[in-house]
């Protein structure tokens, strides 16, 4: 895991705040190498400005999309990989690039797998991968075999 990563997830975790990693989670360890894509996190709405500030003091570069969407970027510097982090409060659903569904998680009722990383559970992944799928039309034969 990258030096970055591991240090945003330290204080996520000390600092309490409630959030978790909820898609590809079958390529996050190649994602937390920096190898692979980015990381799709949903974070509670009233931890937010927490989560942002923790970012920041990380020298993360934050692009607001909406008061629900932003994107991260970082600089690992021991690897000198560049990261990418989509946070959001919701989670986006729909074709893209508009994704014009979203909903919200509560995320005081699923269940996180907080190991270093705080991940879905797999029941619950399962089930909001299937739902973003099917409001995304673009279900894959390989996306529903790993479902």
């Amino acid at each position: 895991m990258l030096i970055i990563y591991k240090s945003l997830f330290d204080a996520v975790k000390r600092d309490k705040i409630r959030c978790c990693v909820y898609k590809s989670l079958n390529h996050l360890d190649k994602d937390l190498e920096g190898v692979r894509g980015d990381l799709d996190i949903v974070v509670k709405h009233d931890d937010l400005a927490r989560f942002l500030h923790v970012a920041k003091g990380l020298n993360f570069l934050i692009s607001k999309v909406s008061n629900l969407h932003y994107y991260l970027f970082g600089l690992d510097q021991t690897s000198m990989r560049t990261v990418m982090i989509d946070l959001s409060t919701v989670v986006l659903a729909g074709p893209k690039p508009a994704k014009p569904y979203y909903f919200q998680l509560d995320m005081d009722r699923v269940l996180i797998q907080d190991d270093i990383v705080p991940v879905l559970s797999q029941p619950d992944y399962l089930l909001l991968m299937l739902m973003v799928r099917m409001l995304s039309k673009n279900e894959r034969e390989e996306d529903l075999k790993e479902l």
